[in-house]
């Protein structure tokens, strides 16, 4: 039977028990649907993208970014945060359940928790560059004020950058 099949036969139970048993009834079998729907969608629709570059792709694209900069200064501080690249399939919030892109992470910042990461998907198309958690309870791509343009700007925006 297909889950919008098994809706259907749900909601019609749930009007049932609505009519017959009262809102306590109805509204405890609301949040066991809701609960069941979940774990079934977040089971069938979960979205995993692989990723297309490899590691030396992205160590590649460092070079680049670093080559835009100007200043050799800019240029020590970076690669002293740069760290082998390896990608992490990180929790994307703004597209479907349980949904994850590959977010390449280039360079690592211990005081501050910080990673710095190359993501082709979510914010990538325009802003490629983010800052991310290493560790802890935040470990999502975050809000697009947190991915940027450029490596540089992504470092400048950090708490690696000297004030």
């Amino acid at each position: 039977m297909s889950l919008l099949a098994e809706l259907g036969i749900l909601v019609g139970r749930f009007l049932q028990i609505c009519r017959a048993d009262g809102a306590a009834a109805a509204f405890a079998l609301a949040i066991k649907l809701k609960r069941d729907l979940i774990g079934r969608r977040s089971a069938i629709h979960a979205i995993v993208r692989s990723p297309a570059m490899t590691a030396s792709d992205i160590l590649a694209l460092v070079e680049t970014e670093l080559t835009r900069i100007s200043n050799p200064r800019t240029v020590s501080l970076i690669r002293g945060l740069l760290v082998p690249p390896h990608c992490e399939q990180r929790p994307w919030d703004y597209g479907e359940l349980n949904e994850t892109h590959p977010c390449w992470i280039v360079a690592e910042h211990p005081s501050s928790n910080t990673a710095f990461a190359y993501c082709e998907h979510g914010f990538g198309p325009r802003c490629p560059w983010g800052l991310l958690g290493r560790s802890g309870e935040w470990l999502n791509m975050g809000m697009d004020s947190s991915w940027f343009t450029s490596l540089e700007d992504c470092v400048r925006d950090s708490f690696a950058w000297p004030d």
